[in-house]
């Protein structure tokens, strides 16, 4: 969290929630500006918005009118700034306009999810993306509970899949064909694959 970059565009201890990537329709950004505006004076939040696209001057305004001291706007960063912005934040958001929902799945969610940090989806709930969060990211209050409830999940609904595909371990609930791929044969394994959305229980409750 506190690295280079923190101190480089001087956010200091307060809490830092990033987005970056493209400003398009797409992605929803009017509705992070207006959530900024809910929490403005209500606490040391930081937003920043780093990239470029077609939505940028319309949120950019937008938050001038709301008279925004905590959202900032920023050039699209270099891939190892990027890295580091992602570490650097509280919270990372990544937003698709409500009326997209499958099969779309932004990039920056699995940049996130792999450098660990807290990430807010905000999306149509068909989307594929929300599955993702729901079946590969943890769900918790702490990063050690949310790890650990990440994990659990792993192992009841990916790992039996994995297993077979790695040892060649086949049974009743794997399924192995050979599908003809652009004039190649390729084995394909299948099985029973659940989501955690699939489950009877409620997921976890953070409080």
């Amino acid at each position: 969290r506190d690295n280079q970059w923190r101190a480089r565009h001087g956010v200091g201890e307060s809490f830092l929630v990033s987005f970056a990537g493209t400003i398009g329709f797409s992605k929803g950004v009017e509705e992070i500006i207006e959530a900024a505006g809910f929490l403005e004076g209500q606490g040391d939040f930081v937003f920043i918005l780093a990239g470029e696209g077609t939505r940028r001057e319309p949120a950019l305004r937008r938050a001038r009118e709301l008279g925004l001291k905590g959202v900032r706007f920023i050039p699209l960063q270099s891939s190892a700034d990027y890295l580091q912005m992602l570490q650097a934040s509280d919270v990372c958001l990544t937003s698709l306009h409500k009326d997209l929902a499958t099969p779309v799945v932004p990039v920056k969610l699995q940049a996130i999810m792999a450098v660990g940090r807290p990430v807010v989806f905000c999306a149509n709930p068909a989307s594929d993306g929300r599955r993702l969060v729901e079946n590969f990211a943890g769900i918790g209050d702490t990063r050690e509970t949310a790890t650990g409830d990440a994990f659990a999940n792993f192992m009841q609904t990916s790992l039996h899949v994995l297993t077979t595909l790695f040892f060649h371990v086949t049974n009743g609930h794997i399924r192995v064909e050979d599908w003809n791929v652009g004039g190649e044969t390729r084995s394909v394994f299948s099985g029973a694959y659940t989501q955690r959305t699939d489950a009877t229980e409620e997921l976890p409750h953070v409080e």
